[in-house]
């Protein structure tokens, strides 16, 4: 938990596997940040995995997760499932072939 939960920068690293076969889990990192440590970050610069929450809260952090997991479903393989959310969180040394 941040020390303010209004001006916040923090790297979340999560562990996600499909059902049946944890032992494919892959390490996603993201940053959540606050709107006023935005400001205070050097401008003109690219913003990736990213989320940008006007209040930490954990709660906040897991539903947007679990939207962004819900967005994935049509996925037919966990490669398709990774390629999609390496788009919103860093997977940790991970490489994708051509999907």
């Amino acid at each position: 938990m941040p020390d303010d939960r209004h001006h916040f920068r923090i790297e979340i690293e999560v562990m996600l596997a499909p059902v049946g076969r944890e032992s494919d889990d892959v390490v996603f990192s993201f940053s959540a940040v606050s709107p006023s440590a935005l400001i205070t970050d050097p401008m003109n610069a690219f913003i990736s995995n990213t989320l940008v929450l006007s209040e930490f809260s954990w709660s906040e952090v897991r539903r947007h997760i679990e939207r962004l997991l819900m967005q994935v479903q049509s996925c037919s393989t966990w490669e398709c499932v990774a390629y999609r959310l390496a788009g919103y969180m860093r997977p940790l040394g991970l490489t994708f072939n051509a999907l």
